[in-house]
């Protein structure tokens, strides 16, 4: 059974949810971003998504439902997930204009006390960089002051730098990767709020048209035609102006007896008087039925 035309629709654009969904959960993912709910939830409300939406569309478009097109519980259900992109776009864009940089910066920060060095040099590495406002700003290798009775520290501030010859800080560079996990979410999150407003609008505002659009589509997935199989190879197609002919049944046919129509009580004339008359009278009285003698 093929797939109808709104399955294939909703199909398309919940996808598009969810490949943005999985694009930034896995940009957070790489990079270490403290952005992790919003990515994990934005990425399953896309195939949730579609499911509700289009079961919630076979059950608003089917006859029982003419008065009332969703129920209770499903409209509950569409109504949550549709507050839910919402809220998603709210706590996602601010992080567009730069309010996660405190956020970046108290994660680094908490990091290089507690010396994480797996943490701090994969964001060096992957995003070829040290420290985090400025090179010499809490890179790894971590700084050590001076030994006593030494002046120059054991490990310079720049030592990431020095050591790899990087001369870019991680801050900005790692600010931009969340700006990016964030402008996904923010985009899968809208595609997800105007798809799901848009079939609550047609489902309880237009339930006729809903239902006749649905129907079409699904009565357009079943091939109208058919085929005529197993037919014999004698077998010819009657011509358009070809008159076919015309069956006489048994009780449309009267009923004779020595020369008598039982029908109309005639008589047939036998072959021998009317050939014996031949062209002189074609009919004998009023034809060829005469009425037999008393």
């Amino acid at each position: 059974m093929g797939l109808t035309k709104p399955f294939l629709i909703l199909a398309s654009i919940f996808g598009a949810v969810l490949v943005l969904g999985g694009v930034a959960w896995y940009t957070v993912w790489k990079y270490s971003l403290p952005f992790t709910v919003l990515p994990i939830i934005t990425t399953l409300l896309g195939p949730t998504d579609l499911y509700t939406t289009y079961r919630s569309l076979t059950l608003a478009t089917s006859r029982k439902a003419s008065k009332r097109p969703l129920s209770s519980f499903p409209l509950a259900v569409n109504l949550a997930l549709l507050i839910l992109p919402a809220v998603l776009i709210a706590l996602g864009a601010p992080n567009l204009s730069g309010a996660g940089k405190c956020q970046l910066k108290d994660t680094w920060q908490a990091w290089y006390s507690a010396h994480n060095k797996d943490a701090i040099t994969g964001i060096q590495d992957a995003l070829q960089c040290c420290g985090f406002g400025q090179v010499t700003e809490m890179p790894f290798p971590f700084y050590k002051g001076p030994k006593k009775g030494e002046k120059l520290p054991e490990v310079p501030a720049n030592a990431c730098s020095v050591t790899l010859g990087r001369n870019t800080a991680c801050g900005p560079v790692w600010e931009g990767e969340l700006k990016l996990a964030a402008a996904l979410v923010v985009a899968a999150a809208a595609i997800a709020l105007v798809t799901k407003f848009a079939f609550l609008i047609i489902t309880l505002a237009r339930p006729g048209f809903a239902e006749r659009w649905f129907a079409r589509q699904r009565y357009d997935k079943f091939d109208n035609t058919r085929a005529i199989e197993h037919l014999d190879d004698d077998y010819v197609e009657a011509e358009d102006d070809e008159v076919p002919p015309t069956h006489r049944t048994a009780s449309d046919v009267p009923a004779i007896e020595n020369g008598v129509n039982e029908r109309t009580g005639l008589l047939l004339a036998s072959s021998s008087n009317h050939d014996r008359n031949g062209s002189q009278d074609l009919m004998n009285d009023h034809g060829v039925w005469n009425r037999p003698s008393a």
